[in-house]
């Protein structure tokens, strides 16, 4: 990468969303159900009445790569060449 040419590159505005399905599912793969008292409950059941989203969700969803953004990313003068295909991701 070449630091010069990246900085003040701009994306588009982009959005994505989470569902209560994907905030449980993160939840539990963080290890959440393992005792099921109060603090697990808030983040691993929906019709609890303090349900909420455990904060680090937010970095499962990097704007950087919504769909709209992908092919302009790529296209940022200085960032390397490469298989997008053959990147780790989290899905």
């Amino acid at each position: 990468m070449i630091p010069e040419q990246v900085i003040d590159y701009k994306l588009d505005e982009a959005t994505t969303s989470i569902t209560t399905k994907d905030a449980i599912l993160y939840a539990l793969g963080l290890g959440f159900s393992r005792t099921m008292d109060d603090k697990d409950l808030k983040y691993t059941y929906e019709n609890y009445d303090k349900f909420c989203m455990f904060p680090t969700i937010a970095t499962t969803k990097p704007f950087v790569f919504c769909d709209d953004n992908i092919h302009k990313f790529m296209e940022c003068p200085g960032f390397p060449r490469f298989n997008i295909a053959k990147l780790l991701h989290f899905e």
